[in-house]
């Protein structure tokens, strides 16, 4: 027994009993083909058309800006590009540190080691998607933790959440609402 489906291309028949099978919502143009191309950075602004050239840009500025502020120590450059209420859950122990201030004082205490013993840490974008509803944006990437040396003591995946405060002024101002790290090695 056939629904229909509202999907892309139209009206499309919709199994019943495999309301979730990947070759009905294929079917129903609900999701890209099996050799539709990836969206990595290098192609994303030709199939995604929630690409935002402008948004991606000053977001990859404002995090070339924390990853600056964290190799200083610069804890007045950090607490400017986050919001008051952002969250932010660590890689290996998923500890979760709410708020401007719970994060400055955690990267107070890291600052605070000797320089010899302090890990750097480095965030590098891979893929950022804007919202077409919002003044938001997801960040996707990976993050390394390098010592004094330049010996990778961590890295992993994250995925961080922008939002744009001047979304309505001609000049933008994103700041980090969100970020979850996943340590891999």
């Amino acid at each position: 027994m056939d629904e229909r489906v509202e999907g892309r291309g139209g009206s499309r028949p919709f199994c019943f009993v495999w309301r979730a099978c990947l070759f009905c919502l294929r079917r129903a143009s609900l999701l890209p083909p099996q050799n539709a191309p990836s969206l990595n950075s290098k192609n994303r602004a030709a199939v995604n058309p929630m690409h935002n050239p402008t948004a991606d840009l000053a977001i990859r500025l404002a995090r070339a800006n924390f990853n600056r502020a964290l190799a200083q120590s610069d804890l007045n450059a950090i607490s400017a590009i986050l919001a008051p209420h952002v969250t932010l859950i660590t890689g290996t122990d998923s500890a979760l540190l709410n708020g401007r201030k719970a994060q400055l004082l955690a990267w107070k205490r890291e600052f605070a080691a000797p320089a010899a013993l302090r890990t750097t840490y480095v965030r590098t974008t891979e893929a950022i998607i804007a919202s077409e509803v919002e003044p938001i944006a997801m960040e996707q990437g990976a993050w390394q933790g390098v010592d004094a040396g330049g010996k990778v003591q961590a890295s992993g995946t994250y995925a961080a959440k922008w939002r744009n405060l001047a979304a309505n002024a001609t000049q933008s101002r994103w700041v980090l609402e969100a970020e979850i790290f996943v340590t891999l090695k």
